[in-house]
């Protein structure tokens, strides 16, 4: 997983957002976002868990999809019924694969009081200026909880894929 520090409003988000979604196409994964949910954002309610939602961007799963660099928008279907999506980019925090859960992660900063005094530290004795960047998460540092193990029970399929819930 990537994770990309960008401050509010940043305009290298929706480019970051849609280069993964074709990322995840082109390798055949189902992309899928992680947001916050506000009372401007019109996402179906009975899906909020603790103020965010995930939701499946694949073509199979939407119609009319608009990744714009304002917003995402399009038609889906929950409970059977078809419903407009809409979230603002601003309010994206994942894009990741279905399959894999590998993706990019937006940390978003308001206000560069918000850094940790080293990282302000050092953007100032490199002379580096306020902008995106990114920062490489290796996959040994995240916290992994060991899955508990199951009994396989006779002519069930072993499933090898899990999704990962990001919180």
């Amino acid at each position: 997983m990537v994770t990309v520090t960008a401050e509010s409003g940043s305009i290298l988000k929706p480019y970051i957002l849609r280069a993964t979604y074709q990322w995840c196409l082109d390798f055949g994964f189902s992309p899928c976002i992680q947001a916050i949910v506000c009372p401007a954002t019109r996402v179906p309610r009975d899906y909020v868990e603790n103020g965010m939602i995930i939701l499946n961007i694949s073509p199979i799963a939407t119609h009319k999809l608009d990744l714009t660099n304002n917003d995402i928008s399009f038609t889906g279907r929950f409970a059977g019924s078809a419903m407009e999506i809409w979230v603002p980019v601003k309010n994206v925090l994942t894009i990741f694969s279905k399959e894999t859960g590998q993706g990019v992660t937006f940390e978003n900063i308001s206000k560069p009081e918000q850094r940790s005094d080293q990282q302000s530290e050092i953007s100032k004795n490199e002379n580096i200026s306020e902008r995106d960047h990114l920062v490489m998460i290796e996959s040994g540092t995240e916290l992994k909880k060991e899955p508990k193990k199951r009994k396989s029970a006779v002519g069930k399929r072993k499933s090898s894929a899990f999704l990962k819930r990001v919180k």
